[in-house]
């Protein structure tokens, strides 16, 4: 794959559900964008950096949601091109495996750990809460 940088790690790949040859592959500088089936790609420079996971809206692609290691949400209506920090209610992260459900507090949703994984369902709930209005 040319024009990505090499001896790094990708944190997240994803690609268009409406065109298989745009895809978005997310390191820890910011995320890369190929139109072109993964020939070339190029560093969408206002990008959010460290971000783990990559949702992107299958109605409107052009619409995409990524969230960062330090479990942030970031909103692209353009492909990439612009972001905008998204508010959201915070998860509590559950240290006692034991506590089953965990407490809630206040208006926090727990979830269990903090993996990149977590953090996908997360996005998943935030789109889902935005498509309906909610957000």
């Amino acid at each position: 794959m040319g024009g990505l940088p090499t001896q790094k790690t990708i944190y997240a790949f994803v690609h268009s559900p409406k065109d298989s040859k745009t895809m978005y592959a997310a390191l820890r500088e910011g995320l890369y964008l190929s139109k072109d089936g993964g020939n070339q790609w190029s560093l969408l420079k206002k990008s959010p950096k460290g971000i783990v996971t990559i949702v992107i809206q299958a109605k409107d692609p052009s619409k995409i949601f990524a969230g960062t290691g330090d479990d942030k949400i970031f909103l692209s209506k353009d492909g990439g091109q612009s972001w905008k920090l998204q508010k959201y209610r915070k998860s509590t992260i559950c240290d006692d495996k034991e506590q089953s459900p965990c407490k809630r507090n206040n208006d926090e949703r727990p979830i269990q750990g903090s993996s990149e994984q977590d953090i996908g369902m997360e996005l998943r709930k935030e789109i889902s809460l935005w498509e309906k209005g909610k957000r």
